[in-house]
């Protein structure tokens, strides 16, 4: 949802800068670019298994190359995971990919899904989503040290899509590849609530509005959780 990624993209922007990440970046799983739009400037590129998501990328004059990135050798000094570690089966092996892509010191940014699965995560193809203080034992386990953990989307996008749930019948079924290929293209929430996303994002009350969040950012419920995490 669009008012979903404007959100997000502010709150990814101000932590960046707080946390004082450096290029080189990498946007792991970068989709069709959005956050290496974000990011251009900053030195980033981008990885994504599938080829049409990378073509689109460079369509728009982005850096991005297709490959598998658990078997990524290249070495970054932040790294970018915005919704991708839950489409991951192991995501034990996922965690120690990014502990070995990074340098140094080098800083993970890492949102993923938090909250109960639902109807949506069959479309979206997810394996898990993670109560914040089990992503950052996972992230510690495997070489991390956690600077920041926060909670985000809570209540306005948390009750959004409890409501989208309860009124949508049925997802379609997908095997989890196609699932995670769709994701990057294409929202479960689609016609009505698509439009009526579009039609908020356009008034610039509701995005403040949408920034009364950040009061429950250090609850323990949000549509998704944000870790800040420093490699040792």
């Amino acid at each position: 949802m669009i008012v979903f990624k404007n959100y997000m993209h502010n709150k990814l922007l101000r932590l960046v800068r707080s946390y004082k990440f450096i290029p080189p970046f990498i946007d792991v799983g970068c989709g069709t670019g959005e956050i290496l739009q974000l990011l251009n400037k900053r030195g980033i590129e981008g990885i994504d298994f599938s080829e049409n998501a990378v073509k689109i990328c460079r369509q728009k004059g982005l850096k991005a190359r297709r490959a598998n990135f658990m078997k990524n050798k290249k070495k970054y000094n932040s790294v970018i995971c915005v919704d991708v570690i839950e489409h991951i089966k192991d995501d034990v092996a996922f965690i120690n990919a990014l502990n070995r892509s990074l340098n140094k010191n080098g800083k993970l940014f890492l949102l993923t899904p938090s909250g109960k699965m639902m109807k949506d995560d069959v479309s979206y193809g997810h394996y898990r989503r993670y109560q914040k203080d089990v992503l950052a034992e996972r992230l510690e386990a495997g070489g991390f040290q956690v600077e920041h953990v926060e909670m985000f989307g809570y209540p306005f996008l948390h009750y959004a899509r409890v409501f989208m749930n309860a009124v949508i019948k049925e997802f379609p079924p997908e095997n989890m590849e196609a699932s995670t290929k769709k994701s990057s293209y294409s929202s479960a929430f689609t016609g009505r609530f698509l439009r009526m996303s579009e039609f908020l994002n356009s008034k610039k009350l509701f995005m403040k509005f949408m920034d009364l969040q950040d009061v429950f950012s250090g609850g323990s419920k949000g549509l998704a959780v944000i870790v800040i995490a420093k490699k040792l």
